[in-house]
């Protein structure tokens, strides 16, 4: 099984022509066809099309959670042999490999070039792309520049790490107290 270059569909191919797990030509329920641990990945509404009798394409509903590596099954007794003569499979189950061509990720952080004593400081990520229709996850880290080493006290770099560390990885948004913040330093955020 492999997932499309936009993430937005699996296809499984099997190695003979099926009976397409009796679905009929407009029927694409995925619970025809697929197990219930690998449908409760797809997210709400995802469609399962036969492209051919040998070929099965999961598309994706809103909200799927299925990474690469992890496995999708089908159902218990519903694969045969296009022309009936074998019996009906049980599970088939393969892990998910990742797309020939993913998606980029672009980070995009936008800020105040600087803030005054007083203020907080609020960075966002919002603008970020790449995440091919899943929920960005967001990993913030202070990485203290060479003058930084010499400007900022162990105590300083210590609380501004801690304060940039405890922001959510669903967070697309990071923002500092003035009291997280050293006065009259130059910092870097990725």
């Amino acid at each position: 099984a492999n997932f499309s270059d936009t993430v937005s569909s699996i296809s499984m191919s099997f190695d003979s022509a099926t009976n397409e797990a009796g679905m009929g030509e407009l029927d694409s329920d995925c619970a025809a066809v697929l197990h219930a641990d690998s449908l409760a990945k797809l997210g709400l509404g995802p469609q399962c099309v036969w492209q051919s009798p040998s070929e099965l394409v999961v598309y994706m509903g809103q909200g799927a959670t299925m990474l690469v590596g992890e496995s999708i099954s089908t159902r218990v007794n519903v694969i045969q042999s296009a022309d009936g003569t074998s019996l009906k499979a049980g599970a088939l189950s393969r892990p998910v490999a990742a797309p020939k061509n993913p998606p980029t990720v672009s980070a995009l952080l936008s800020g105040p070039p600087s803030i005054g004593a007083c203020d907080a400081l609020t960075l966002s990520a919002a603008a970020s792309t790449g995440n091919a229709g899943r929920a960005m996850r967001y990993v913030w880290s202070y990485v203290p520049s060479a003058a930084n080493l010499a400007q900022l006290s162990i105590d300083q770099r210590t609380t501004l790490s801690a304060a940039v560390t405890k922001t959510s990885q669903s967070s697309s948004t990071l923002r500092l107290t003035s009291s997280e913040l050293p006065r009259n330093a130059t910092l870097t955020f990725q």
